[in-house]
């Protein structure tokens, strides 16, 4: 659609993570044949993958993304898996299972095929364990067509101590209940864990995507807000030790609140922005490197207070596109709400904001932006501080400070979606863009630009 930006991709991939996804592949890269010629440029068809292009109005911007995902996919390939249910596929020949089955809340699963089940599962310790040492819970047993030998496996794992949970078409729901029936769960959010039963964790809405990987030393859980819902609340992990947060967008890690640890069980209080993932890690031994990268706390919004909203603004956009090179601004709003014409309303690409505010001092200074449509490189004083492209758009600010007067830049790139819809309505000899499939004339415009409110907090 050419709206997509990469805090949206970032929440489909999140999506992804949390089911088991540990390695992205790009569609499509490589159809840009156009050298030289109008953006974005490209021949990419439709209804199928995202443009991946040089043209892309935010490409310049791609080593961010990738930087992120290189570090979640590391994170997500590293250990073991760490769920509670094997899922047999059967020997039926159909499609595999929906990613949507009446599974409860809090658990997590891996299929297992015929020849996996045959070859490279054994009970030992009441646990089904493969070779590398990854292991399970429960087997559960969807109704399906299974043949006398694997009948007969079966049979020997429950011989040997290991708890196989067959399935009924007829009352599906109930079973899967029946195989997490006593086993606490992985990942709960809301208030308490205390007292509840299986029914609540099916009932409980869960407010944030998650998977959980174990390690020689340590267990880490992959947590993200649901799509592009926030999340602000408590979660409870069934695992206790020497807790961090490591945001994979930053490389930070930090300290997270902790409101209840014991009983096999930590509750952490986690603030997530739309699209927003962390890795919590919990580790089983001390190091002094680990105590030093956690120096700071992870914070949340009741943790600061605004020291000055920013409101007055100019606001430069580059020449050709139809939009005035500068304009004052007493209020943030987008750029399809300025009064500027409907060419310069429709501007797609990269337009300055620049501003200024007398100094205040303090390593703890927070620049907070607010609402942007997407990605803002954030300069003080002629130095950059940093890209954000995805909530939560704020950063620390306080080592670019100065005594006095202070210069503020903030360069926001939008996608092409707007420019695209505008030049679908021109003569093709009066459009300054060109691409295959593009939005239709008609098309509902979208945010852009930075909206704010941008605040300086501590």
């Amino acid at each position: 659609s050419w709206a997509e930006d990469l805090s949206r991709l970032k929440a489909c991939a999140n999506h992804a993570f949390a089911r088991g996804v540990t390695h992205l592949v790009f569609h499509t890269y490589t159809h840009n044949p156009h050298v030289g010629w109008k953006l974005p440029g490209t021949s990419f068809g439709t209804r199928i993958g995202t443009p991946f292009i040089r043209g892309q109005a935010w490409w310049k911007h791609m080593p961010e993304f990738t930087a992120w995902a290189a570090r979640c996919c590391t994170m997500l390939e590293a250990g073991k898996p760490a769920n509670d249910i094997l899922w047999f596929l059967g020997e039926d020949v159909d499609h595999k299972p929906n990613e949507r089955s009446p599974f409860p809340q809090g658990y997590k699963y891996d299929y297992i095929n015929r020849d996996a089940l045959l070859s490279r599962i054994a009970v030992k310790d009441g646990l089904f364990t493969a070779p590398d040492g990854t292991s399970w819970k429960v087997l559960w047993v969807p109704p399906s067509y299974r043949t006398p030998e694997v009948n007969e496996k079966l049979q020997e794992f429950a011989k040997d101590g290991g708890r196989v949970v067959y399935g009924r078409r007829t009352t599906m729901e109930k079973d899967i209940l029946k195989t997490v029936e006593g086993l606490p769960p992985d990942v709960v959010c809301g208030p308490d864990i205390k007292g509840r039963t299986i029914t609540d964790w099916r009932r409980n809405e869960q407010s944030v995507e998650w998977l959980h990987r174990r390690g020689r030393d340590s267990d880490w859980y992959f947590v993200s807000a649901n799509g592009m819902d926030a999340y602000k609340g408590k979660v409870t992990f069934r695992m206790e030790g020497d807790v961090s947060v490591w945001n994979p967008v930053t490389g930070e890690i930090s300290k997270p609140t902790v409101v209840r640890a014991g009983g096999g069980f930590t509750t952490l209080l986690l603030d997530l922005a739309p699209a927003e993932d962390v890795f919590v890690v919990f580790s089983r031994v001390s190091s002094e490197a680990w105590a030093k990268a956690e120096s700071r706390n992870l914070p949340t919004e009741d943790d600061f207070n605004d020291l000055r909203n920013l409101r007055r603004w100019t606001l430069s956009f580059p020449k050709g596109w139809g939009a005035p090179e500068s304009i004052d601004l007493n209020r943030l709003v987008s750029w399809m709400d300025l009064s500027i014409g409907k060419e310069g309303r429709h501007f797609s690409g990269t337009a300055t904001y620049r501003t200024s505010f007398d100094g205040i001092r303090g390593e703890d200074v927070v620049l907070d932006l607010g609402e942007v449509e997407f990605v803002a490189d954030v300069f003080v004083n002629g130095r950059k501080v940093r890209t954000m492209w995805a909530p939560p758009y704020r950063c620390g600010i306080g080592d670019f400070i100065v005594d006095g007067k202070n210069e503020l830049r903030v360069d926001v790139t939008s996608t092409w979606f707007n420019r695209l819809a505008y030049d679908a309505g021109l003569p093709e000899n009066e459009r300054k863009t060109w691409t295959i499939s593009a939005p239709k004339a008609d098309a509902s415009p979208k945010p852009a630009g930075l909206i704010g409110p941008v605040t300086l907090r501590r």
